[in-house]
C-alpha cells in the first residue's frame, strides 16, 4: 500500500474542469490561478470595437470658449470701418482673419476626429480565444496608438495642403498681409496721359529679416497702434503674432493674452463691439502652447465592463481548466476526499 501511494504521488494526472457560460469575473478569477492551462474558446469571435471601448477626445479649451463667438470678428470689422486710417500691421486690421482662422482650425479638428472615430468604432476586433486582461489591454493600446498617430498625420497633412496651396500659388490675402502693390506712373508724351505699371511687393516681417516671398511662416509680435499714420504702438497683444497669412499666424500663436482676464479686457477696449457680451479668459492650468497638435493628442479610453461587454466578447460555451496534480499538490487532493 505504501509503495502504491508513493508511486501514485509521482504520476501526473490530468483533470479537466469545465465551466459553462462564465462571466468576466469568473474567468478573471480562474485566470489568476491557472493562467497557463486555462482555455476559453469564444462563441462570438468578431465584434465591432464600439461595443466595448469608448474614446473621448479632449479639444483645446479655446474651441469651446467665448473667443470663437462670431461677435469677435464682427467687432474687429466694425472697428476697421470706424476709423479713416488703421495701420496695416495693427492687430485690429489683421484680427478678423485671425479669429476666422481660429474658428476654421477648431471646425477642421472636430470634423477630422469625428470622422476618424466612426472608422475606429466600426473596426472589427477578432479573437478566437478569450484573451487575458493584460493581453487585451496591450492590443487595445496598440490599436489606439496607431489610430492617434494616423489621425495626427492626416490632420497635419490637411494643414500642409493649405500651406502649400497658399504659398505655391502666391495667393494674396484680403488684408494685403503677404503682398502689396505699388503703382508706378509713366508719362506718355504722345497722348499727354499718364499710364503706369502695378508692381507686386512682398511683405517682410521681423525687422525685414523674413520675406513672404521666401516663406509663409514669417511673423512678428502683434500690437494695437494709434489710428493714424504715426504708427505708434499703444498696446501689445501677448501670445499673438501677425504674419503673411492669418491662418499661418494663428497656428504660430500661443494665445497667452487669452489666459489673462486683464489682457482680454484691455483688448476688448480697443475693439468696437456693437453689443455688450462677456468674454472669460481661458483656464491657465490647461494652457497649451501648441495649438495645432493639442486637439489630437489627448484621448481617454475606457473599456466598458458591462453586461453587454460580457455577452459580446466573453460569451462562450464553456471554459476548460486542465489541472495537473503531482507530488506537491497531492496532500491537498487527499484532503479534499
Amino acid at each position: 500500500m505504501v509503495i502504491l501511494l508513493i508511486y501514485t504521488s509521482q504520476v501526473q494526472v490530468t483533470h479537466t474542469i469545465t465551466v459553462n457560460t462564465p462571466l468576466l469575473e469568473v474567468y478573471s478569477s480562474l485566470y489568476e490561478k491557472y493562467a497557463e492551462t486555462l482555455t476559453c474558446p469564444c462563441t462570438n469571435i468578431a465584434i465591432e470595437q464600439q461595443e466595448f471601448i469608448s474614446l473621448i477626445p479632449t479639444f483645446h479649451q479655446i474651441c469651446d470658449s467665448d473667443f470663437v463667438d462670431p461677435r469677435w470678428p464682427m467687432g474687429i470689422q466694425n472697428t476697421m470701418q470706424l476709423f479713416d486710417y488703421i495701420y496695416n500691421r495693427d492687430f485690429r486690421m489683421r484680427g478678423y482673419s485671425l479669429f476666422q482662422a481660429l474658428v476654421s482650425i477648431c471646425a477642421l479638428a472636430k470634423v477630422s476626429i469625428d470622422n476618424a472615430l466612426i472608422d475606429f468604432k466600426s473596426t472589427t476586433f477578432i479573437s478566437k480565444n478569450l484573451l487575458s486582461e493584460k493581453t487585451f489591454a496591450a492590443q487595445m493600446n496598440a490599436s489606439i496608438d496607431l489610430y492617434t498617430t494616423s489621425l495626427a498625420y492626416t490632420f497635419s497633412r490637411s494643414f500642409g495642403i493649405i500651406r502649400d496651396t497658399t504659398q505655391g500659388n502666391g495667393l494674396v490675402s484680403g488684408t494685403l498681409s503677404s503682398i502689396t502693390f505699388r503703382l508706378t506712373a509713366i508719362n506718355n508724351t504722345n497722348t499727354n496721359q499718364s499710364i503706369g505699371t502695378i508692381n507686386p511687393r512682398y511683405k517682410t516681417y521681423d525687422n525685414d529679416r523674413c520675406s513672404c516671398h521666401d516663406s509663409a511662416t514669417c511673423k512678428e509680435q502683434a500690437y494695437v497702434y494709434t489710428p493714424d499714420n504715426t504708427k505708434v504702438r499703444v498696446y501689445k497683444v501677448p501670445g499673438l503674432v501677425i504674419g503673411c497669412y492669418g491662418f499661418e499666424a494663428m497656428l504660430q500663436s500661443n494665445l497667452l493674452c487669452f489666459y489673462n482676464q486683464t489682457c482680454v479686457d484691455g483688448l476688448r477696449v480697443a475693439i468696437n463691439f456693437s453689443d455688450i457680451f462677456t468674454t472669460s479668459a481661458l483656464d491657465p492650468s490647461k494652457a497649451c502652447v501648441d495649438l495645432q497638435n493639442v486637439r489630437i493628442r489627448h484621448y481617454y479610453w475606457l473599456i466598458t465592463q458591462t453586461t453587454q461587454f460580457n455577452d459580446a466578447l466573453y460569451s462562450t460555451n464553456s471554459i476548460k481548466h486542465v489541472s495537473t496534480w503531482n507530488r506537491m499538490s497531492l496532500p491537498a487532493h487527499l484532503n479534499s476526499q
